[in-house]
């Protein structure tokens, strides 16, 4: 009753409040209502938008040129607005938050600080990272060298900036081949794990092994797990009989996802493998002279 009052007020162009939205956001997706929870989702978007020409909200000072204040305000925003990893509306997606990293930065507050070195044919970031700033560089038609400590964020910014050039027609073949139920009718994590182990070193076997790690975090988001078109769940009568028949669907959703993502940022990037990612202390990162 609250989401069709709210949609209600939208019409008539009501001003809404982003705290209002989500509530009912929650309340609906408790419910299961999931064709009024994406209904919801672009008004709280807007509400976040409109957000950011409302001064009472917060107070922002700064000494220096405007050309470079401005936009080092306009990034805050965006990052505090909107937070990481969905991007504001009518923006597109592409791979940002596919496996969602800690202490992410907004896309948009990239761009913004972009606009202050327009001349770069490269972007250096020795923090990396999930990628948000080599995707933002590899869209704004430059080079760009990543570096971090953690393996974990190394293999996730490699998929995210699509480094590896996969071959996804391949890549979806051998995911539909890694997923095929046994006698049991079922496939458990523990045995996925195993199967894709099995398989030679390649780029797609790298490929699915995020895609393994996309899987298993949606698996621990009650949110995804229990959004609409997903009624293998309903049959479930226990969280051990849940965990068994989650594997298969999570991990098929989760490829298709990467395909679609990583298809997205190739359109739209005219030099998609120009970049470098590096797994060392950024202290011992060496680069040759250009």
């Amino acid at each position: 009753q609250t989401s069709h009052f709210l949609l209600q007020m939208d019409r008539s162009k009501i001003h809404l409040d982003s705290t209002a939205i989500s509530a009912a956001i929650s309340a609906c997706e408790k419910g299961s209502q999931w064709q009024r929870t994406l209904q919801m989702f672009p008004l709280l978007q807007e509400a976040n938008a409109a957000a950011r020409g409302r001064s009472d909200w917060y107070s922002l000072s700064s000494t220096g040129s405007h050309q470079v204040t401005d936009c080092l305000k306009h990034a805050l925003e965006y990052q505090w607005l909107y937070g990481y990893p969905l991007l504001p509306p009518s923006k597109e997606q592409l791979t940002h938050g596919m496996f969602r990293y800690i202490a992410g930065m907004q896309a948009m507050t990239v761009r913004e600080i972009f606009k202050l070195i327009p001349e770069a044919s490269s972007i250096l970031d020795v923090f990396c990272g999930s990628g948000t700033v080599l995707i933002e560089a590899l869209l704004a038609g430059k080079s760009a060298i990543g570096c971090d400590l953690s393996p974990l964020a190394v293999l996730v910014a490699n998929h995210h900036t699509d480094s590896r050039n996969v071959n996804l027609v391949k890549f979806l073949r051998v995911i539909e081949g890694l997923a095929s139920s046994d006698q049991r009718g079922c496939l458990e994590w523990s045995e996925l794990q195993g199967r894709i182990d099995a398989l030679p070193e390649s780029t797609v076997k790298d490929a699915v092994r995020f895609t393994l790690l996309v899987a298993l975090q949606h698996a621990g988001d009650e949110t995804f797990v229990y959004s609409g078109g997903k009624d293998f769940l309903l049959r479930a009568q226990s969280s051990e009989h849940t965990a068994r028949h989650l594997a298969k669907p999570l991990f098929l959703c989760s490829a298709k996802l990467y395909a679609a993502r990583v298809r997205s940022l190739r359109r739209h990037t005219s030099q998609p493998h120009q970049v470098n990612i590096h797994n060392c202390d950024s202290c011992l990162l060496r680069l040759s002279e250009p």
